[in-house]
């Protein structure tokens, strides 16, 4: 584009829709130095103001690379200020579906202690330091490590987008708090079915339907019997109601094998919902109760309904599925690693089984 013109990595061009210029004018904005890693664009009303911009901008990012900083600037806005605007514009991403309601409760929890440590602070004197001081206050208040590193997330992503905003010159680094690592006893598929043969009808098909499809918890709680589709034998996960999917790559397609769709079909039709509670129009509440009780009757620790999303995942594991069509049933990212880190897990008779035996001296090998 001949009209364009570079200033260090930033790049100035007119603004075009539709092959007709606009006579706007906009910095471009390279993925490597944003703090979001992704490309942006800032529009001006002309280009000499885009150029003055774009050159002073770059003359800083100059100094930066040299080991020379320019004073930060005071924001004059308080962490609470702040972080109840980036609450604002992530309850607009909820309002559109491009985050799910139940990510917008976690964050609502974990903001909590963020603004009662920080509250009072001008965002732009918050310092690494500071956020030190704050994980260990966690840490000696007995919060879990997994607990600190979801409130800090959630915290990196508001220095983020004060950063974005030009509240901020840089953002704090910080390392996260040291987590136990959580071992999860994976049933075998056999424990599952004397666990199903204690339960009553409708809790049976739930954990089995878990068990063998990987949903989760809430997709099968809120699925609706206009969700089946009995011919194609499959399970359509998407919005329904006041309900929605966790992510976009959540709503998919689950197959079932013809024993589970014969006994979903089998089910009293009380209400909309496959699994109705003792409102029809609601999804079933109380599950804990019922399991809990045949987990005693067979002699198992008390589960959660979690779980069996894990087992699903760790026996698809130990078969051999590959990653990429586990991520896909499970409704995770393409590449994700939230599979391997959180879902699959090594059952003690999957490791026996991959143990090495090695002969014995004067053995014939």
């Amino acid at each position: 584009m001949p009209d364009a013109r570079k200033f260090g990595d930033l790049s100035v061009r007119p603004e075009v829709i539709k092959g007709q210029s606009t006579g706007k004018w906009f910095i471009d904005i390279p993925s490597s130095i944003t703090s979001t890693g992704r490309r942006i664009r800032k529009r001006f009303a002309t280009k000499n103001q885009a150029e003055a911009v774009a050159k002073e901008v770059a003359r800083e990012l100059k100094f930066r690379n040299l080991g020379f900083w320019k004073k930060s600037k005071r924001s004059n806005l308080l962490f609470n200020d702040a972080a109840d605007e980036w609450l604002k514009s992530k309850q607009l991403e909820a309002d559109i579906q491009t985050l799910s309601l139940s990510t917008l409760r976690t964050i609502r929890i974990r903001i909590m202690p963020l603004k009662a440590f920080f509250g009072k602070y001008d965002v732009s004197d918050i310092r690494s330091e500071d956020i030190g001081r704050y994980q260990r206050g966690r840490i000696e208040a007995k919060r879990k490590g997994v607990t600190v590193n979801g409130e800090t997330r959630v915290l990196r992503q508001i220095f983020g987008w004060l950063a974005d905003k030009g509240y901020i010159d840089t953002i704090p680094k910080f390392k996260r708090a040291g987590e136990e690592y959580r071992r999860f006893d994976i049933p075998a598929p056999e424990t599952v079915v004397a666990l199903l043969s204690k339960l009553p009808l409708v809790n049976r098909v739930l954990i089995r339907l878990l068990a063998e499809t990987g949903m989760r918890p809430s997709e099968a709680l809120n699925l609706p019997w206009a969700h089946i589709e009995e011919q194609q034998q499959r399970i359509r996960v998407e919005a329904y109601g006041t309900w929605r999917p966790k992510t976009q790559v959540s709503r998919r397609i689950v197959p079932l094998n013809e024993g589970m769709m014969k006994e979903l079909l089998s089910l009293p039709r009380r209400g909309v919902y496959v699994f109705a509670g003792k409102d029809p129009s609601k999804p079933l509440q109380n599950v804990r109760t019922a399991l809990a009780t045949a987990a005693k009757a067979t002699g198992l620790p008390r589960p959660s309904l979690k779980l069996f999303r894990k087992a699903y995942a760790s026996w698809q594991a130990e078969k051999g599925l590959h990653p990429r069509l586990l991520q896909e049933l499970m409704g995770h990212a393409p590449g994700s690693k939230v599979t391997d880190q959180h879902y699959v897990f090594a059952s003690e008779a999957a490791m026996r089984k991959a143990g090495i035996t090695l002969p014995v001296a004067g053995e014939a090998v």
